[in-house]
């Protein structure tokens, strides 16, 4: 009988947590059997962690690995601005080179995304994220790295009337990458990542929800990048899968974990044009199709994302005060999602070359 129980009392708070029950609420209980089984089990709280989010850490961290070695292995084509910032041993050179540490570079950025979530109790959010990292080359012409993300995402689902809901969530991001040039403009590499969140929802008359979030991440590309005259165009394809458990913590009547997981095809190219001998534009186009989602808790599952697929649009500009230091700031728009009304955000940061 208390196995029952606590399967039953599991469920309810499942669905709380979700918008879905309001105890003592006949309003919100009608409004709720309005919405799609699809918006129940991919909005509020659930979403942040998830891939179909445009602004998840880990899909910004996949792209900056991507754009880093895309930078990198294009710069040694030496051109304009890149030639300025970036000598490197070609690829039949380092491979003779036996020193394990050369090259290095460390970055740091600062990314503030905001977003309007679209679905009934989506979150409309604003995104603080924090990146430093490093990458060298080494043996056998390898580029190795290694990224740390802090990321703060503020919510608010506002949208039913007497269902506010706000969600805070603190994550910290590691991210280990390989990467090696195949040929003179071919590249490829692989990341792996680890994360530890801390969510906490409150509002709208329902129970309080706190978790922590384990989440493992991997992703694989490979990419070609060409520069001629004053312009250089790079592409690389990637295909990267997302694991999230979620534990609840001191929550009575909850004790199950539940897990989410997802797998995305991304495509990225970008244009570059080299204006100066210290500045050059980039204009890139990012599509993201996720190929399979997973979402299983002791409420209904099954197909996941009602909104697979999208596109970013971002132009970034950077500048090369020095031969070792260049300073970028650009900002990305997402189109072709249904799921958020607006999604937009801004980045900057700085790239010393020892």
């Amino acid at each position: 009988m208390n196995k029952y129980l606590s399967l039953l009392l599991s469920l309810f708070f499942v669905l709380e947590i979700t918008g879905l029950a309001s105890p003592g609420s006949s309003e919100s209980e009608q409004i709720s059997s309005d919405i799609s089984d699809e918006d129940k089990r991919n909005s509020g709280v659930f979403s942040n962690a998830s891939s179909a989010n445009p602004d998840s850490p880990f899909n910004n961290q996949f792209e900056t690995v991507e754009s880093n070695v895309q930078t990198r292995f294009s710069n040694q084509q030496g051109i304009s601005a890149a030639t300025s910032i970036y000598e490197a041993d070609s690829p039949a050179e380092a491979l003779k080179d036996d020193s394990w540490f050369r090259n290095p570079a460390v970055y740091a950025d600062y990314t503030y995304a905001t977003s309007n979530d679209s679905r009934a109790f989506g979150l409309d959010a604003d995104q603080h994220d924090v990146t430093f990292g490093i990458d060298f080359e080494t043996v056998y012409g390898l580029v190795v790295g290694m990224l740390v993300t802090y990321s703060n995402m503020d919510g608010e689902a506002d949208d039913i009337p007497g269902l506010k809901i706000n969600t805070d969530n603190e994550t910290v991001l590691l991210s280990w990458y390989i990467s090696k040039q195949i040929t003179d403009w071919l590249f490829t590499g692989a990341t792996l990542s680890y994360s530890l969140s801390d969510l906490d929802q409150r509002g709208g008359g329902l129970a309080a929800a706190d978790f922590d979030i384990d989440t493992i991440g991997a992703s694989y590309f490979i990419g070609a990048a060409k520069n001629w005259d004053r312009f250089g165009v790079s592409s690389t394809v990637s295909y990267s899968y997302v694991d999230a458990t979620w534990d609840p913590v001191n929550q009575v009547g909850v004790t199950n974990d539940f897990n989410q997981s997802s797998g995305t095809f991304a495509w990225r190219t970008t244009g570059t044009w080299f204006v100066t001998d210290w500045f050059d534009v980039a204009v890139t186009y990012k599509m993201s199709q996720i190929v399979h989602e997973n979402f299983a808790t002791v409420a209904p599952a099954g197909t996941n994302s009602d909104d697979n697929h999208w596109g970013d649009v971002s132009i970034k500009g950077t500048v090369y005060p020095n031969q070792n230091l260049s300073l970028f700031t650009g900002v990305e728009y997402t189109v072709f999602n249904d799921n958020y009304e607006e999604s937009i955000s801004v980045n900057s940061g700085v790239v010393y070359n020892f």
